[in-house]
């Protein structure tokens, strides 16, 4: 685990969206595996965390480590009022309310364009769909999977 340098984050797009009618700010990240929603995130009250069967190895920026093994299913993520869903894990730091990893990223056919700063739709029903960057990022949180020895 380690923190990403300025060329490691390069393929990363930064926006606002909508998750259970809140604007989350959200990072689209293909160097991550999983999704991740951040814990002090004010979630409706019927929306349950349920237990994963496996943990991940989360590692802030500064080098903090904690294990993540809850998730949210199936939660309603907005995109220019097109609802795609994601399952999010719950982790503790603060840096972003949602991150979009690969799963999500694979699971709906979503590229991030390094150069350009969009995520685009290889799916053709969602072709029409790009998802501009507000921002570059260069110093972000680097998140794999936990595996034991």
């Amino acid at each position: 685990m380690r923190k990403r340098d300025d060329q490691d984050g390069q393929d990363v797009v930064v926006g606002k969206f909508h998750l259970f009618c809140l604007c989350v700010f959200t990072l689209f990240d293909p160097g991550s595996t999983h999704s991740y929603i951040c814990s002090s995130l004010v979630l409706p009250e019927n929306v349950k965390c349920v237990g994963l069967n496996y943990d991940v190895l989360v590692e802030s920026p500064l080098g903090y480590q904690v294990m993540c093994n809850q998730v949210y299913q199936d939660c309603p993520f907005v995109i220019q009022n097109l609802v795609f869903h994601a399952d999010l894990i719950e982790m503790p730091f603060k840096d972003f309310d949602v991150i979009i990893g690969m799963d999500w990223l694979y699971k709906y056919h979503a590229v991030v364009g390094c150069r350009s700063k969009h995520v685009t739709f290889k799916d053709p029903t969602f072709s029409h769909i790009i998802v501009k960057g507000e921002r570059s990022v260069t110093s972000i949180l680097f998140l794999r999977p936990w595996q034991e020895s």
